[in-house]
């Protein structure tokens, strides 16, 4: 029952609003322990990394870009967060007990990080190419960021959460990753002119079980079914229409 449970929430890992506020934190704790240049280094790449992402996502969502002879379309988020962050946080935490747990913090960051793919492509989430990409561009992150570690003491991460938690009392950070996704893919729209969003669906075929990819378009103006002059003449065909 408890595997259950944790197979059912593991996606919420990987979500923007609990990764983002993580990352936060763990510049924070860089800061406080005097590893300024570490900081700086992780919050480039994540930085880097996160937008990487996002190009790789806009160009599908409001283009069409996608490579469907390897399965690419969406690259995933989850995958890539859940890589970036989670060797980091907890090869910073078990750093604060020593060496050994330390490493223990990193094999469990990196654990969970390769278990993610797993789940997003059983559950037809992504497939195995988009989920790999995003988790390949993760570790990159994280990689950058844990070379040469050194460790942090528990004054550090105690004196991090002292700061931090009046921050996250005021307001929940969560709220704000939201309004900053809805105000970047509004802004998006704006400056690009679009009038709608791709998207692609993953489901099983009734009779083979083999998975089926379902690319459409979805007009905010009402007008779904016009094939979108940005389209490729080879995808126009396979477009599932959509009104919702």
């Amino acid at each position: 029952m408890m595997a259950t449970f944790l197979w059912n929430h593991y996606l919420y890992f990987g979500e923007s609003r609990v990764a983002l506020p993580l990352a936060a934190w763990v510049a924070a704790c860089f800061v406080v322990a005097g590893q300024g240049w570490r900081a700086l280094r992780w919050a480039a790449s994540f930085g880097v990394g996160g937008a990487l992402l996002m190009a790789a996502k806009s160009a599908f969502s409001y283009a069409g870009w996608s490579l469907p002879s390897i399965g690419v379309y969406s690259v995933s988020g989850h995958a890539m967060l859940t890589a970036a962050v989670y060797p980091v946080l907890l090869m910073l935490l078990g750093s604060v007990l020593g060496r050994q747990m330390a490493w223990l913090g990193l094999a469990t960051g990196v654990g969970l990080a390769l278990f993610m793919p797993v789940v997003l492509v059983t559950d037809f989430h992504h497939t195995i190419s988009e989920s790999l990409i995003g988790l390949g561009v993760g570790f990159a992150v994280a990689g950058v960021t844990l070379w040469r570690w050194r460790p942090v003491g528990f004054l550090h991460v105690g004196a991090t959460v002292a700061l931090l938690v009046p921050v996250a009392l005021l307001f929940d950070p969560r709220d704000a990753v939201e309004d900053l996704q809805g105000t970047l893919r509004s802004r998006v729209m704006l400056w690009t002119g679009v009038t709608g969003e791709y998207w692609r669906s993953i489901d099983p075929d009734p009779a083979t079980g083999r998975r089926v990819v379902s690319v459409g378009y979805w007009n905010t103006r009402g007008t779904s079914g016009q094939v979108p002059p940005s389209a490729p003449a080879s995808q126009r065909m396979a477009f599932v229409w959509s009104s919702h």
